[in-house]
């Protein structure tokens, strides 16, 4: 318990701020945040060099997946 005060941990999708901040702030969404941030990330990102064959696979996957549900 001695070191609680030292174990913050520090968020890259929602800052740390004091509740009167919060309140300033009207409130902010924490899902909205988390929205925001994600679409950043997606957009930031680039395609993998072997997406055709990971889609390819995956699209197997699920195929079979569906012809063995309607056994």
């Amino acid at each position: 318990m001695r070191l609680f005060r030292d174990a913050y941990y520090t968020s890259t999708i929602i800052p740390r701020i004091s509740l009167e901040k919060w309140q300033e702030l009207d409130h902010p969404d924490a899902s909205k945040l988390l929205r925001e941030r994600t679409l950043e990330l997606v957009n930031l990102s680039n395609y993998p060099v072997d997406q055709v064959d990971l889609l390819q696979k995956g699209e197997y996957l699920i195929a079979h997946d569906q012809m063995l549900s309607h056994r």
